[in-house]
């Protein structure tokens, strides 16, 4: 039997009407996901495709879904219903700008930011339409972790790679403006307070 790594494992966010439908429930993945209820010693359900080599998997809790970042060339961002566990979309890829994904996560109601290798970049894609509507491209080395601060449209997005973070806002509502390191909204800070050679 082959015993695959852990890479990620989520709770599933808690809503308030859903609370004790949900609460014991967490999706631990590597080469597929894994539904595990807490209370039991085997999971229940699980979802095959995505290639998960880092901190890739988020559920939104108000719209039921899961979205999955893979290490790979092709399908490399998808979207899942948690309930199921079906595929409910592939987003499409710039072919120029495909990158092999270390982070995926849900940027507020109405984007997804992801980043990776490859291309070395981070992106931003609208939710309803999957279009790019953000782009740090050329870094120096690959986008292994991303976060947001969670405020909507004003968000500020963080993006680690090597020994640097960038800090990147959004300039007006719904769109990252920000596409090389020297616009004057991306700061890019040292995590040793030097910076790189």
């Amino acid at each position: 039997m082959l015993h695959l790594p852990v890479t990620q494992i989520r709770f599933r966010a808690l809503d308030t009407e859903r609370r004790n439908d949900y609460m014991n429930i967490l999706i631990a993945s590597y080469a597929s996901g894994m539904y595990w209820d807490d209370r039991n010693p085997r999971s229940f359900r699980h979802f095959t495709g995505p290639h998960i080599c880092g901190d890739s998997l988020a559920i939104d809790a108000s719209t039921n879904q899961i979205l999955t970042g893979s290490w790979r060339r092709t399908n490399i961002l998808q979207i899942w219903d948690f309930l199921t566990g079906s595929k409910i979309h592939n987003v499409p890829q710039d072919m120029d700008y495909t990158s092999s994904l270390y982070c995926a996560q849900w940027l507020g109601e109405d984007s997804i930011v992801s980043g990776g290798s490859s291309r070395n970049m981070a992106q931003v894609h609208n939710r309803t339409t999957f279009n790019v509507i953000g782009k740090l491209t050329n870094l120096p080395k690959a986008v292994y972790c991303i976060d947001n601060d969670h405020l909507g449209a004003d968000t500020t997005i963080a993006i680690g790679f090597d020994c640097y973070i960038y800090l990147v806002r959004s300039e007006r509502m719904g769109e990252l403006r920000a596409t090389t390191p020297e616009i004057a909204s991306v700061r890019a800070y040292s995590v040793n307070n030097d910076f790189c050679e």
